[in-house]
């Protein structure tokens, strides 16, 4: 049976190292301008220190060095005061169309370090097959733009997907550290097949600090 065609942006799995449990949050106010960003997508920084949805160049590709992380939740303060953890954000509510505190439009926050294992579907792209030969290549993401809540994956998830069809040792924005064996999931060296498989990632390219290529486990 086919995979499922279910794209929901960047899960968090564990830590590199092993560790379990929640990961560590940091929080950013949300760029001034931003554009729609959901729970599961990459965030970048803008140059005053806000948070915003990774910026790319076409259906793929990053700006190198530029991720802190994904997105966990927008924090907002609604109107009684009382603050609400939200999945999603829409263009341009950073300008205090919804506020926080005195203004400042809202705080995303961040699951942040260069030492965070999320689990991603695979794109359709390219003719690559979803195989134990995919460890530890390199990759960039496909960016869908989550424009409104009725396209974004299950539970108010981005709809980012890890872009494959350019999977090599250069340089990309993640590494393959495993296949995500999650029950069901088919993986085979045939693409129609095992499309739309889930693998295991960490960041290889990141504002904070490289990561050194990883070999699978």
């Amino acid at each position: 049976m086919a995979n499922p065609n279910i794209p929901n942006g960047f899960i968090f799995v564990r830590r590199l190292d092993g560790g379990g449990g929640a990961p560590q949050l940091m929080e950013y106010p949300l760029a001034t301008t931003n554009e729609p960003l959901a729970k599961g997508d990459l965030v970048s920084l803008t140059s005053d220190g806000a948070a915003d949805r990774t910026s790319y160049t076409g259906s793929s590709g990053h700006t190198e060095g530029s991720c802190i992380g994904v997105c966990d939740s927008i924090l907002f303060k609604d109107a009684l005061g009382s603050l609400h953890d939200e999945p999603y954000v829409a263009a341009a509510q950073g300008d205090g169309t919804r506020t926080l505190g005195s203004g400042t439009g809202g705080i995303v926050r961040v699951i942040s370090g260069v030492g965070n294992v999320f689990s991603v579907q695979c794109d359709a792209g390219g003719a690559i097959a979803v195989s134990q030969t995919l460890v530890g290549t390199a990759c960039d993401a496909i960016a869908v733009d989550a424009t409104d809540p009725t396209r974004l994956g299950p539970g108010g998830h981005s709809i980012m997907e890890l872009d494959t069809s350019d999977a090599g040792t250069d340089a990309g924005l993640f590494h393959i550290i495993d296949l995500d064996r999650k029950p069901g999931m088919v993986f085979s060296t045939t693409e129609a097949d095992s499309r739309y498989g889930r693998v295991l990632v960490t960041f290889s390219e990141h504002l904070f600090g490289q990561v050194p290529t990883l070999a699978g486990v």
